[in-house]
């Protein structure tokens, strides 16, 4: 469905030469009806590569094939065309709603801009939308202030799937929600997948909420993806440090159960003035002294499904340690 190419995204800085590096060769693919989580640390650019993917910031190079076609090159004209076939879901849902219009304008809204329906289809697939999206006929006429933060969201979600997308970023889509309601959006979302087999990028921080609902993980540190592979594979043998400190920091709703953390020594690396080796290297508790002369690439190892960026991944292959790891269920 999507396959992300070498994507880069720098942010000039202003009165100087440098830039701001804030995704550095990224590369991933997204298959149809599949659930991608990207997850790492705030300031490791996930949003930033929603936000290339669907052009809403331009990326400073690399590729990103849609269903074979280049959406980094696509004039916008062509761009505006394939709108309707990939759409985002915001992180706060009240400031993604426009205050002036009611819940029905806004998820019309894409309906009229991007689909050549009449009043009558219009007013069709708005009714069939909100009912995917368990909303009731009254909701239409609320405003924003008069929704629930759950229904705030399940509004941008309606307007996302109005125009019936094959691909969607979901960006932190219930880090601003109570548990139960993210229970819900979460549930909600699993079952359009069923029902309409669209793909997801999750990006989150909530691992929990990502090993419920991806089917693959990737992990994501200074802009770098560090380790990609199935959920299973991820949750319960890391072959990167970065992966394996990260996971260690979930909470366990068991009161019985110990916290097995593996603390990150220093501070994360400015994304100005890049290291030469692994961007790990000054906090990672198995450096050795090639980690601070080249970046490793992205590759799998034997034994695992999984691919890690790291020089020792064989060695925390076999000495990786799952206790820690929490299990949210039924993961995919």
């Amino acid at each position: 469905m999507l396959k992300l190419e070498h994507l880069v995204k720098e942010f000039p800085i202003r009165g100087s030469k440098a830039v701001v590096c804030a995704v550095n060769d990224v590369s991933f693919e997204v298959g149809p009806g599949e659930t991608l989580g990207l997850v790492g640390e705030s300031g490791s650019g996930k949003t930033t590569v929603g936000l290339c993917l669907l052009r809403l910031t331009e990326p400073t190079s690399g590729a990103i094939r849609f269903r074979g076609t280049d959406l980094a090159t696509l004039p916008k004209k062509s761009l505006r065309a394939l709108r309707p076939s990939i759409q985002m879901v915001f992180q706060e849902p009240f400031l993604s709603l426009n205050p002036r219009k009611s819940a029905g304008a806004t998820i019309e809204e894409p309906l009229i801009l991007q689909r050549k329906l009449s009043r009558t289809e219009r007013r069709d697939r708005l009714l069939e939308v909100l009912r995917q999206v368990r909303l009731k006929p009254e909701h239409l006429n609320m405003y924003p202030h008069q929704l629930t933060a759950g229904q705030q969201q399940c509004v941008g979600i309606a307007r996302a799937m109005a125009t019936k997308p094959d691909f969607v970023v979901l960006d932190e889509p219930t880090s601003s929600l109570d548990p139960s309601v993210r229970a819900e959006i979460i549930d909600l979302l699993r079952e359009i997948q069923l029902d309409t087999g669209v793909s997801y990028l999750f990006i989150s921080h909530d691992l929990t909420t990502v090993q419920y609902i991806s089917h693959r993980v990737a992990v994501m540190y200074l802009g770098r993806i560090v380790e990609i592979g199935t959920t299973h594979e991820i949750f319960k043998r890391q072959l990167h440090p970065y992966t394996r400190a990260l996971l260690s920091s979930v909470l366990v709703p068991d009161p019985t159960s110990k916290l097995h953390m593996i603390p990150l020594e220093g501070e994360i690396p400015s994304p100005i003035n890049l290291p030469s080796g692994c961007y790990l290297a000054s906090r990672c508790p198995h450096v050795l002294p090639s980690c601070t002369q080249a970046i490793p690439e992205l590759r799998t190892v034997d034994g695992s499904t999984s691919a890690a960026a790291c020089f020792r991944a064989e060695e925390l292959l076999s000495t990786s340690d799952s206790e820690f790891v929490p299990d949210a269920g039924s993961s995919r």
